[in-house]
């Protein structure tokens, strides 16, 4: 097998694997629950979560968000750098929210941390 011939093979692996690490991501489904199925046993899971804005602390380089959907309330912590400037300015009380967020613990309490551009409020 001559250079050029090892080089398209190279490549088409490369493709192949890469297109392969994308179908299964993509078929990888984040599992949406209420507040109150938040629990220690979620610890760094990837969940996606929907409520209303119930309260809004501005911090430095982010927002604290106290959510809650009709089973419970729960912070949400927002980087600044996981969302737009508009949208920073759009959640407000009341507002129906969906996020993408990851379980964590802080202080001894479960919170949830809004991954980057995984945020939507919801106009109703």
């Amino acid at each position: 097998m001559d250079e050029s011939h090892l080089k398209m093979a190279i490549l088409l692996c490369s493709i192949i694997g890469i297109s392969g690490i994308y179908i299964l991501t993509s078929l990888m489904e984040i599992p949406t629950i209420r507040v109150n199925d938040i629990d220690y046993n979620r610890m760094n899971e990837i969940v996606n979560v929907t409520g209303f804005v119930n309260d809004v602390k501005f911090i430095k380089n982010g927002i604290i968000v106290d959510m809650k959907d009709g089973t419970g309330n729960i912070r949400m912590v927002v980087w600044d750098s996981s969302i737009t400037d508009e949208q920073r300015q759009t959640i407000k009380k009341g507002k129906k929210i969906n996020a993408i967020c990851e379980i964590k613990m802080y202080k001894n309490q479960l919170e949830l941390v809004a991954l980057k551009d995984k945020i939507k409020i919801i106009d109703e």
